[in-house]
């Protein structure tokens, strides 16, 4: 009976084969023909488990290769959650650094704001204060030189005159006495020569203080050019921290883990200003108001008045651009000649500045 090789088929061939094994001799000898079916199968079935032992080797070889995938498939996926862990963690400490960033930047923002508020109140009132007062001076100069060319046009049409009278007198007594008494006319002679003396010490006097002026408006000049410097770096240091925070993404993924895996992005302060075209340059702030107002200290010493203090802190944040003044440009008295007098005898000449008027006449 022959079958499928196989693992049953293999089980009844060796049983058939023990059986014809352990047969008598007598029937092993009696029948001859019986003995080489029983060895075909014999063979078979050696074939047939050489067979399977051949199947089940290289069945257990497929499960030990399964096995080892199954290994690093564990092991790879451990280490994809450790660096998973990795990376949450440099999230979370890039999102805190973020936060912490955009906070500062709305607490900078705000304190700028907060002292472009301040300045521009104090820099209005500050404007106005000495713009009030630089008018008031300017007209009483003003006044005072209209009063002395009054003066000085009344006082020569006196002494013109008292030169005709003396000039009459003259050429009626056709003599002159050698020690003549002092007139009435003398005496007003010699008042008009007083008043002429008081009125020029009080005009070089006022060329003094407003030379002083001038002195203190350059220094505000100084003072406007250093604040707006500052503004200027306030300004860029504002908008580095405005720029967002990148997370280094080629880490290597071998690093253990820790919670300041991402380093701190330290914003660098640059000291170079803005464009021209973003911010006010000094020069800009400079020639839109000629007439900057001096200091408060100067002011005190140089006209010796008491001014009131403004309502808010000391000039010390970020000031914008200075607009024009409404005032309208007015001649400089140091360099408009006033004129003086000399005296000599009975003539009056008159004396004209040493220098020339580098600004046209009022009309």
């Amino acid at each position: 009976m022959r079958t499928v090789p196989g693992m049953p088929a293999q089980a009844d061939d060796t049983s058939e084969t023990v059986d014809s094994a352990w047969t008598p001799p007598e029937l092993t000898a009696s029948e001859p023909e019986a003995q080489e079916p029983s060895e075909e199968h014999v063979r078979a079935a050696l074939a047939a488990s050489s067979r399977a032992e051949a199947s089940l080797s290289a069945l257990h070889r497929a499960i030990q290769l399964v096995t080892a995938n199954v290994s690093g498939a564990r092991e790879a996926n451990s280490q994809l959650n450790q660096e998973l862990a990795r990376v949450r963690e440099m999230l979370g400490s890039s999102n805190e650094e973020r936060l912490a960033l955009k906070n500062r930047v709305e607490l900078l923002e705000r304190a700028l704001v907060e002292a472009r508020d301040q300045a521009d109140a104090e820099r209005r009132y500050i404007i106005d204060d000495q713009d009030r007062f630089l008018a008031g001076l300017l007209d009483e100069h003003e006044q005072t030189l209209e009063r002395v060319v009054r003066e000085r046009e009344a006082l020569r049409a006196q002494l013109e005159q008292m030169a005709r009278r003396d000039a009459a007198e003259e050429r009626r007594s056709n003599l002159t006495p050698p020690d003549r008494p002092i007139t009435d006319a003398a005496q007003e002679l010699v008042e008009a020569r007083h008043v002429i003396e008081k009125l020029t010490t009080e005009r070089d006097r006022s060329r003094e203080v407003l030379r002083r002026l001038q002195a203190q408006r350059d220094d505000a000049q100084a003072q406007l050019s250093r604040l707006l410097r500052e503004n200027a770096d306030l300004i860029q240091e504002l908008e580095t921290l405005r720029e967002p925070v990148h997370t280094p993404r080629d880490a290597k993924r071998t690093l253990p883990a820790h919670p300041a895996a991402a380093q701190p992005v330290q914003p660098m302060v640059s000291e170079l200003e803005l464009d021209p075209g973003d911010r006010p340059t000094v020069e800009a702030g400079v020639t839109q108001r000629s007439t900057q107002p001096p200091a408060r200290s100067q002011l005190e010493w140089a006209i010796a008045a008491s001014r009131p203090s403004p309502p808010g802190n000391s000039l010390e944040a970020v000031e914008p651009p200075p607009k024009p003044s409404p005032l309208p440009r007015k001649p400089d008295p140091i360099t408009r000649p006033l004129g003086g007098y000399a005296v000599s005898g009975e003539e009056v000449t008159t004396e004209h500045a040493p220098h020339p008027s580098s600004k046209p006449p009022r009309r």
